[in-house]
């Protein structure tokens, strides 16, 4: 597949794949979670407003812990802020 940079906010339809953090479970009841890795996700805009809704298409773990099991899985519908998803080097499907 060929993926270009997001130079401009995904529209409805589109299939973006982006890198986010992986956390490790709080230690304390309100202690700081620490990064213990990164994934890749793929997805589909499903809704797009301040918040935007996309299916998943896929996860792939880059880096983390060898018992580390995603949360994500293809078919979830998750939400993301836009500036997050800019913030994870945000491409789209040519």
């Amino acid at each position: 597949m060929n993926w270009t940079p997001c130079t401009k906010p995904p529209e409805v339809g589109n299939v973006i794949r982006w890198t986010e953090p992986v956390w490790a479970a709080p230690t304390q009841k309100r202690g700081k979670r620490d990064q213990i890795g990164e994934q890749t996700v793929t997805a589909r805009v499903r809704v797009m407003s301040a918040v935007v809704e996309l299916e998943v298409i896929a996860v792939d773990i880059i880096t983390a812990p060898d018992d580390f099991v995603s949360t994500l899985k293809a078919g979830d519908m998750i939400k993301r802020k836009e500036t997050s998803l800019v913030q994870g080097d945000c491409h789209l499907q040519a």
